[in-house]
Formats: C-alpha cells, structure tokens, sequence
C-alpha cells in the first residue's frame, strides 16, 4: 500500500485538519473542560518580577 493510502485509511476514521492528526472537534490548550491530557507545572515567578510586571500592566496609556 503507498504511503498516501496508509495515511488515507488511517484518517478515514479520525476527521482530521492535516498532518497533526489532531480531530477537529478537540481544544486546544487548556480551554476545554475537564482534566488536561498534559501536565505542566507551575509558573514561579519572583516576586520581583511579578510586581515590575503589574506596575507595567496596570499604567495608564
């Protein structure tokens, strides 16, 4: 079978929007409910930072 068949009947069962295999009706990131199928862990980020940030974030334009 050539590859282009190969990719033809694997996708028939798995409506697709390309190469990433990824079905159309999955979200993507975090935005869907339930639990995430990926871990990451926790931003840290000092508190330093996160104050040159909000300072940064919350002046007027």
């Amino acid at each position: 079978m050539t590859d282009k068949r190969d990719a033809e009947k694997r996708d028939a069962d798995h409506p697709t929007a390309g190469t990433n295999s990824r079905p159309l009706n999955d979200t993507i990131a975090q935005t869907g409910g339930g639990v995430p199928d990926d871990t990451s862990e926790a931003v840290e980020v000092e508190p330093e930072e996160q104050k040159r940030m909000e300072d940064n974030l919350l002046r007027p334009r």
